[in-house]
């Protein structure tokens, strides 16, 4: 076929074919007082940036804010960011080299282009000045977002003085690229076929013209470039330090001090003091809340190093000490040994009042630490920096103290000068030198483990005389010296294990303490207070402090501390450390830490301080019951109370403490597909009804994955809900093998492993198990105790009574719902049923009044005062 026939015959289908993204905003004048390299910057990014973002971006004062503001712009936009690399970021600045090389600048159209697309697979210019005038076609095979070829034409205006090229659009037709001789010497109709015929590579440049396409329509669609919402604009300038202009001043005095040592890095402490005078709390139903929110940025070498946050909500009565006049604020940063400028900006949340400090930091190494106190004056300009002890002004007692893990080398004179000022802070420095010693379970395997396996700790510090190891609250093994390590009976069914490591002294004083969890599945979101802990002895202070397991793919947001049911302070990143002061009234208190997702799950951990008994870890488990009513006829029933719900756990009645019907909580859905050899003729039918659950169910918070399983199970697709990644794991199924039907319950349990909230596996299969390694009995326990509603949906096993009513029990044990059909085809009403149980259930959440955690089954059951309706759930749980 000739270019030209080609040419035209595509014309139709070039714009059809594309997948595309929107044009940039338009280059605004750059002003006179930013520095050069960053209006460069706002050159280069121009089709890329919004009106939003330019804006904000110019509105910045300082080089370091305007520097954190571009890595963030990339990291928004970068497409892959489980990667080292950011791919958008690195091929978009070498299309900006090459641009800036070729074209002078990106004010062109080819170098606009160019760096949207990347170069074309081919260029062709044409030689053919008695027809047309200079132009190049760039012929794209496609691009990272756009799928399909396409064709774009530039052209360079006729005159004397010839200006740059500019990109053509079909819609502005012909004439716009040709020399006056032609359009005197042809019609339009021919004029296409005269060019074909008259000029150098003629078949060609005419066939590319008949096939370009008009980028303007395309760039209007809003696909072309990256577009990510706005709100991360909101969140970069809620961190900033700046003072809002003409904003009441907070009065407010500043410490730092560095207390120890925690790895290689130094502990910094900052205390800031505000007078109480100076603020009035917040009463909420005759209590009171003094509200702050501090935020601050490390500078190291003029480069934000870090920023941080914290959010104070003190209650009146707690403040220490009664009487008192400063209120104290306590925030820790771990930096390495050097010279840093700290920044920090305290608002009054109730009086919208400010203090600010900036400041040199001169940080020392751990083996020099030496305190600092640094004041600052109250009307929050820069303070005056003070040795030894801080002066009579700064004297009241801290709310309690950092978290130093390492040891401080701090003089005993400059110990006795802080005892006599800040006696809570030093009785907790002094347990620095402990805090050294640590120990950490080395990682193991993430797959489904049983059977033996060999597990490792490695220990730092001085002073550990033997590690010992239990296993689910069993001792397994002690031992005296490296390597510490410990060979493991799991058995043969698969179970969640709770493996901790302690670190103890000669004498058998516990120093250090680690925990995993065996068996949790990839999606495990846990927090820990490994501070303060159980059987230690805490005075005026304690130093809370927490870890979190994040799930692969999710984002933590923020940990909240509590002193029983009062929350102290939010904290936005790592290091979670919060000093808290503990009542002296002898009244029993815990310390609670409870961590959240961006998503919305949370997860906490609580210890009791002080406590006499033996046993002083909080049992937090929260059981929620994800309840399904139905009616008579089996229709889903709403607008039920909770008086109409009653709990039983082991036949006796438990306090309902959360209710609601959750119509918008996100669903983590799972769909087995069974493709063994006996499914090939439904195939093509049960992966289309996927498909379709896929399209209706999936909203953009909720997640699914696909499972597919004949002779082994295979994870096809993680957790997503991404439509196009979802049909790719269902495409090109093959029927072959045996049913592996119970070993892939389990594979689909073990990777739901640590999801929180509403979860579903739909289960499609034809017949009997053949080939697993696990019993049925294995597979029903592990489906109890991992709390997964299951939805079994059997085809064509009408004949096959025992399958049947496996997974009739499957369904009810787990509170989901069990299916029968006879051909895949039905599949469609299935999936509807399933998406209205799901969008209508109950959650019944409730605490255990049974006490301690035996191991045993605790059944379940939730009982409705009207009559004539039935309740689905899971009928029961292992703690």
């Amino acid at each position: 076929m000739s270019g030209l026939r080609r040419g035209l015959s595509v014309l139709a289908l070039s714009i059809s074919a594309l997948i595309i993204r929107p044009a940039g905003a338009a280059e605004q004048a750059r002003p006179a007082e930013l520095p050069a390299r960053y209006g460069e910057w706002l050159e280069e990014v121009a089709p890329l940036i919004s009106p939003k973002e330019r804006a904000v971006f110019l509105a910045l004062q300082r080089d370091y804010q305007r520097d954190a503001f571009i890595q963030r712009f990339w990291a928004v936009r970068d497409p892959f960011p489980q990667t080292v690399r950011n791919e958008l970021r690195d091929a978009w600045e070498e299309r900006a080299r090459l641009a800036k090389e070729r074209y002078g600048g990106y004010g062109e159209d080819r170098a606009r282009i160019l760096l949207i697309n990347g170069e074309p697979a081919r260029t062709v210019r044409s030689h053919c000045s008695d027809l047309l005038l200079p132009l190049e076609a760039w012929i794209y095979n496609g691009t990272d977002r756009i799928h399909g070829g396409f064709v774009l034409v530039f052209v360079q205006p006729q005159g004397a003085l010839r200006g740059p090229y500019r990109l053509w659009a079909p819609s502005e037709g012909l004439d716009a690229l040709l020399n006056l001789d032609i359009k005197a010497r042809a019609p339009g109709r021919t004029r296409l076929g005269t060019i074909a015929e008259n000029c150098p590579q003629g078949q060609e440049i005419a066939g590319d013209i008949a096939s370009a396409v008009d980028w303007t329509r395309l760039e209007a669609t809003g696909k072309v470039l990256p577009r990510p919402a706005d709100e991360w604009l909101s969140e970069f300038t809620s961190y900033s330090t700046d003072v809002p202009a003409g904003a009441p001043s907070l009065p407010a005095q500043i410490e730092i001090s560095y207390p120890g040592r925690y790895g290689s890095r130094t502990v910094v402490q900052g205390l800031v003091r505000v007078p109480r005078e100076a603020v009035e709390p917040e009463r909420l139903q005759g209590n009171a809340f003094y509200n702050f929110l501090v935020d601050g940025e490390v500078l190291r070498r003029d480069e934000l190093f870090e920023h941080f946050r914290y959010r104070f909500s003190l209650p009146a009565s707690q403040v220490p000490p009664q009487g008192e006049p400063l209120i104290p604020l306590v925030f820790q940063r771990y930096l390495r040994p050097g010279a840093y400028t700290l920044i920090v900006k305290v608002e009054d949340s109730t009086g919208r009042r400010f203090f600010r400090d900036q400041r040199d930091l001169d940080v020392p190494a751990a083996a020099e630490s030496a305190v600092a106190a640094v004041a600052a004056n109250p009307a929050g300009g820069a303070g005056t920096v003070m040795g030894g002890a801080p002066s009579d002004a700064a004297a009241p007692a801290a709310e309690g103290t950092g978290p130093a893990a390492g040891a401080s080398s701090r003089s005993a004179a400059g110990r006795a000068a802080r005892a006599d000022a800040l006696p809570e802070l030093a009785e907790a420095n002094a347990s620095l030198h402990a805090a050294e010693r640590t120990i950490r379970i080395l990682p193991t395997p993430q797959e489904l483990l049983t059977g033996a396996l060999r597990v490792e700790a490695v220990t730092t510090g001085e002073g550990i005389g033997r590690v010992s190891f239990l296993l689910d609250g069993h001792p397994v093994l002690a031992k005296s010296r490296a390597p510490y390590s410990v060979e493991l009976n799991l058995g043969a069914q698969p179970r969640l294990h709770l493996l901790k490591a302690m670190a103890l002294s000669a004498s058998g004083e516990k120093l250090a303490e680690d925990q995993v969890v065996l068996n949790a599945g990839p999606h495990r979101f846990a927090v820990r207070l490994t501070e303060p802990q159980s059987g230690k002895t805490y005075r005026a202070s304690l130093r809370a402090q927490a870890q979190v397991e994040v799930p692969e793919g999710e984002t933590l947001e923020k940990v909240e501390f509590f002193l029983n049911d009062t929350r102290l302070a939010t904290l936005f990143q790592a290091p979670f450390v919060q000093p808290i002061l503990i009542p002296q009234s002898g009244k029993l208190s815990y310390v609670r830490a409870v961590a959240y997702l961006a998503g919305g799950n949370s997860a906490e951990d609580g210890v009791v301080v002080n406590s006499p008994d033996p046993v002083d870890r909080l049992d937090l488990h929260f059981v929620e019951l994800y309840t399904t009513v139905v009616n008579r006829r089996g229709l889903t029933v709403e607008g039920l109370g909770r008086d109409d719900f009653k709990v039983y756990e082991d036949g006796v009645e438990q306090t309902v403490r959360r209710f609601e019907l959750v119509r918008d909580l996100p669903i983590f859905a799972g769909v087995l597909l069974d493709t063994s050899g006996s499914m090939a003729d439904q195939l093509d039918k049960a992966v289309n009804g996927a498909l379709s659950f896929f399209q209706t169910v999936i909203k953009p918070r909720d997640r699914a994955a696909v499972i597919t399983f004949a002779s082994q199970p295979n994870l096809a697709v993680r957790f997503t809900n991404n439509q196009e990644v979802l049909a790719g794991g269902l495409a090109g199924l093959t029927a072959n093998g045996n049913t592996v039907l119970y070993d892939t319950v389990i594979f689909a349990l073990h990777y739901f492993g640590g999801i929180r909230g509403k979860q579903a596996i739909i289960l499609l299969t034809d017949g009997k198990d053949e080939g697993s390694r696990h019993s049925y009995t294995e597979a029903l326990d592990y489906a109890r105790r991992s709390l997964v509603a299951f939805y079994p949906v059997g085809v064509g096993i009408a004949s096959q009574p025992d399958i049947r009513l496996k997974l009739q029990q499957l369904a009810e044990e787990t509170g989901g719902h069990s299916f029968f059909i006879e051909r895949s085809s039905d599949l469609a009403s299935i999936y509807k049923s399933i998406e209205k149980e799901l969008r209508s259930q109950y959650l019944v959440a409730y605490q255990s009044s049974k006490p301690g955690n035996d191991g045993k089954f605790r059944a379940v059951e939730v009982k409705l005062s009207r009559p004539g309706l039935e309740a689905k759930t899971m009928r029961g749980y292992y703690p």
